[in-house]
């Protein structure tokens, strides 16, 4: 029986005297990606991991510069689509006004996964987005009005200024800033990338043209 029999049957093998460990192709589930998705993510808090909802998220620029930062995924839709949140008058929310396509990543160190995702962005109705703001913290919510996000800054103490006066001018209910806003990344690809042993990774690649159509799936060399 060659490695790959072994290791389709098996999970695991030796050739040339090395030991390799393979994910089983029955883990990957048949045209469902969002199934696996919601697997991994549980798989990640369960395992203790921190910042599990952490993502990189890339957006490009009118003049085409890439640029990437690290947000919270709020939300994993139904239609494959991941949440954050972010001032449309930041960096990247001026991106995403330019050219409304963006990936993000998901990188797990235990146990040793990550999932890229590609699509299209779009904006979340307001009525979701007060929904949310209506159950931050006030601390977080003093923080998104004092932010001028991706504006130049003098100082710390310039933005803890900011912090104490909006706490002094709202002292009970603290509106949502109008340019705070929620963006829904609908993926069209995905990637998922599982760690293996001897830089033997296992790759699956999830496609599909558009929210209704069906998902293709393919294996990709490490």
């Amino acid at each position: 029986m060659n490695f790959l029999r072994k290791t389709a049957l098996a999970g695991i093998g030796t050739y040339c005297g090395i030991r390799f460990k393979c994910a089983q192709a029955s883990s990957v589930p048949d045209r469902d990606p969002l199934q696996l998705m919601r697997q991994w993510w549980r798989e990640s808090q369960e395992s203790k991991v921190d910042y599990t909802d952490a993502m990189f998220l890339s957006t490009v620029s009118i003049d085409g510069q890439p640029s990437c930062r690290s947000v919270l995924c709020k939300e994993i839709g139904d239609d494959f689509s991941v949440k954050f949140h972010t001032h449309s008058t930041s960096q990247k929310g001026r991106d995403l006004e330019a050219n409304p396509k963006a990936s993000a990543l998901f990188f797990w160190r235990n146990p040793e996964r990550q999932v890229r995702i590609e699509g299209y962005v779009e904006r979340v109705p307001n009525n979701e987005v007060q929904s949310y703001w209506a159950n931050r913290p006030r601390i977080s919510q003093l923080g998104a009005h004092a932010s001028k996000q991706s504006e130049p800054l003098t100082s710390r103490d310039e933005l803890l200024q900011r912090v104490r006066y909006f706490d002094e001018k709202y002292p009970t209910q603290i509106p949502k800033p109008e340019n705070w806003c929620g963006y829904r990344l609908v993926a069209l690809k995905v990637e998922f990338w599982q760690n293996g042993e001897h830089r033997l990774h296992d790759r699956w690649q999830f496609t599909r043209s558009n929210v209704s159509t069906a998902w293709s799936l393919q294996r990709l060399h490490p």
